[in-house]
Parts: C-alpha cells; sequence; structure tokens
C-alpha cells in the first residue's frame, strides 16, 4: 500500500469509538457503518461480487494500520476480511448471495470441533460447539471446520469440510471475558442437529472461477500468522506511541521501533516471495511457507518483548484502565497469545 487506507477523519471516529465499543462489547453502529462504507470486510472478496481481492502483501499494511488505531478494530477487520477468502471456495450462486452485501462479515473457527453426518440426500447433520468467534454479534455468516462421518477407519485421515451457518441457526453464547480485545465479541457458539444442505459445505480449493488467481491459492498457512503478527505489530506500534506521549523515553523507545521494523521487513519478504511463488506457479513452496511462519512468530515474539520493557518503563500511567494507554496493552497481551504465532 503506497497510501494511508483511512482519512485523518475516519483514523479519528475510529479512535473516538473505541471506548463505545469496548464498552458495549462489540462494534458500534458507527463502525460498522464505516466498515460497510469502505468494504473493510471484502479486503479478500473477488471483484466479481464486488470485493477488493487485495494481494496479501497489501492486506498485511492494512491490518498493520488498522490496529495500530485500535486493537480491538484491527483484529475483527482482519478476521472478518480474512475468512471473505472462502467466497472463492463456496458454492459460486451462495458465495453471490452472501458477499453481495457490502456489511457481510463472516465470522468462525478453523478448529474441526464439530461433526457432520451425511444423511445421503445431498445434506449434512451437524452438531458442534466452537471457541473465540470474533464479530460474533454482527456476524452474517458463520463457518466452522467439521470431521465428516463418512465411515472412515479410525487410523485414516479425518475427512473435514467447513459447513456455513446463517445466523438464526446458531446458538450464541456469552462467554467472551478477554483481559483484552473486548469489543472483538469473540464469544463462543453452538449447533444442535442442524440439516446443512452440501452447497452450504466447502473445502479450501479454489473454484474454477478463481483457481487462476494467485489470492485463492495463497496457502493458509502462509496467511494467517502473517495476518496475526501484522496485527499484533500495529497494537505495539501504538503502545509505543503512547508510552513516548507519558513516559518520555526517546532513545530506548526509538531502539525498540528499529528492531520491530527489522522484524517487519523479514516478514514481508517471506511473504512476497510466497505471493511471487503464487503469482508465477498458483502454488507456494513449503520452504518458503516455513519461512513465513517464522518470521510471523519471531516478530509477535519481539513484540512482546518490546511492550514489555516499554510498559516497565511506563509508570503507574499504564494502570488507568480508561486510558487508551492501557487499552493497548491489554489488546496486544490477548492478541499474542494466539496458537498460530506462539
Amino acid at each position: 500500500m503506497t497510501a494511508p487506507f483511512f482519512t485523518p477523519e475516519e483514523e479519528q471516529i475510529i479512535k473516538n469509538q473505541a471506548p463505545k465499543a469496548e464498552a458495549a462489547g462489540t462494534f458500534t453502529p458507527t463502525l460498522l457503518q464505516l466498515a460497510e462504507r469502505k468494504k473493510l470486510f471484502h479486503l479478500s472478496v473477488p471483484e466479481s461480487m464486488g470485493g477488493h481481492e487485495m494481494p496479501v502483501p497489501d492486506q498485511l499494511d492494512f491490518y498493520e494500520e488498522a490496529s495500530r488505531l485500535d486493537g480491538s478494530f484491527g483484529w475483527t477487520i482482519k478476521l472478518g476480511a480474512g475468512a471473505g477468502l472462502f467466497s472463492g471456495f463456496m458454492d459460486q450462486s451462495f458465495a453471490h448471495e452472501i458477499f453481495s452485501n457490502p456489511a457481510a462479515f463472516t465470522a468462525g473457527s478453523g478448529y474441526p470441533a464439530g461433526t457432520a453426518k451425511p444423511t445421503g440426500n445431498g445434506t449434512y447433520i451437524v452438531n458442534g460447539r466452537w471457541k473465540y468467534i470474533s464479530g460474533i454479534h454482527h456476524a452474517t455468516l458463520f463457518t466452522a471446520n467439521c470431521i465428516v462421518q463418512d465411515g472412515a477407519k479410525a487410523a485414516e485421515e479425518p475427512n473435514i469440510r467447513a459447513m456455513a451457518f446463517l445466523p438464526g441457526e446458531v446458538q450464541k453464547l456469552n462467554t467472551w471475558n478477554g483481559y483484552g480485545l473486548k469489543a472483538s465479541a469473540s464469544h463462543d457458539f453452538v449447533v444442535s442437529d442442524l440439516e446443512i444442505p452440501d452447497n452450504r459445505s466447502f473445502v479450501l480449493t479454489p473454484r474454477t472461477e478463481h483457481e487462476h488467481k494467485p489470492l485463492f491459492n495463497y496457502p493458509f498457512m502462509g496467511y494467517a500468522p502473517a495476518a496475526i503478527s501484522s496485527s499484533v505489530l500495529g497494537m505495539t506500534l501504538s503502545f509505543i506511541d503512547e508510552a513516548e506521549q507519558h513516559a518520555g523515553q526517546p532513545v530506548t523507545l526509538r531502539e525498540a521501533r528499529e528492531k520491530l521494523q527489522s522484524e517487519r521487513r523479514s516478514l514481508h519478504e517471506s511473504v512476497s516471495k510466497l505471493w511471487e511463488e503464487c503469482s508465477e506457479t498458483l502454488q507456494g513452496s513449503q520452504s518458503t511457507i516455513d519461512q513465513v511462519n517464522r518470521t510471523a512468530k519471531t516478530l509477535t515474539q519481539t513484540c512482546r518483548e518490546t511492550a514489555l520493557v516499554v510498559y516497565k518503563l511506563s509508570g503507574m500511567k499504564v494502570l488507568d484502565e480508561t486510558t487508551r494507554f492501557n487499552r493497548t496493552w491489554r489488546d496486544l497481551m490477548t492478541a499474542s497469545q494466539h496458537t498460530m504465532v506462539q
């Protein structure tokens, strides 16, 4: 990205709405309207469906920028925008129906915590409970991985498919009591004996319309860790911004910024390399995917270590939970616990 994705006026709106969203435990109507107007949940959606179809390297810039403005905002946008990728793998008629709505937000889980039993009539009976579903209150679609109970032997590799549920088909649970990212509304949901048609199930194989596009051939394990670490980086830079205002430690914090920027360059170089591979051959090499994972985890670790140093320099001012300073710390510590960047 060559220019900021948000105007100065939009940045101020996001910052002003952040404490209100935290108090409400979810996005405010103002934030949702901004997301809809700019199609923030459609970064990965094909242009043919009205999306941005944004290259992965540019998405990382965006997640960093959004998370620097507010942790919960950037984190939730990241997950919703990332889930927009599924539009290229779903039944295309169903995908067009869902993603033609600029407010469409997909929430869900990649952990196979559910089961799907084929009925023999082109449907599945689905049961399961999935955890930490960010943006649950404003989701227009839920997706979750299930183990298909198709009679395969236990020793064989499980048959895992994603299932798509409409909001009225899931039971939302009030379970998110996180230390930070409070406005992400990362609650659990349950599905019980729900019959789902086959056209609402999918695997991560691009449909014919998108099989030639690098975005839909970019490996998930080269996407998720990089997106998470970019979001964590944005929160860390925001925390340093706040510390410079409150603590006045310019030399130490300048060194911290330099270290973070070095790790950031390593991540972006590996992601750009993987993107080039997918652009040229429609697949990424395992060595490059591993490199992306390593650099994402290293960057996240550096963010945590840097934040702890800055926290120690911040005195009592960082302890006030009503401040942006404290909220950024809590969001950063919560986001960096994600298993994909541990």
